[in-house]
């Protein structure tokens, strides 16, 4: 089982990827347990190196953004496979 951290302050967006990775485990033989977190202060907060995929959004409304999360994240992790993306509020 992959360990597999979604963060992301949209709760859609959050959705979407949770979708995506289910939609992938049925399709496919794995299977993924996901966390959700709101912003990158409260995945930052009490990690542990644990998780094997974080997907994070480089903005946020509000405290540190995806990029300053992700720094802070390498300094902490540096074996998860970490994919950054805008929201899609951000791709005008």
């Amino acid at each position: 089982m992959l360990r597999v951290a979604v963060v992301d302050d949209d709760a859609q967006d959050r959705a979407k990827i949770s979708a995506g990775l289910d939609f992938v485990a049925a399709q496919k033989d794995v299977s993924f347990s996901i966390s959700e977190f709101d912003s990158g202060d409260q995945f930052l907060v009490k990690y542990e190196p644990n998780y094997d995929i974080v997907f994070m959004d480089v903005e946020f409304l509000s405290g540190a953004n995806g990029i300053e999360a992700a720094h802070q994240l390498r300094k902490i992790d540096k074996t998860c496979l970490l994919y950054t993306s805008p929201s899609p509020r951000d791709r005008t």
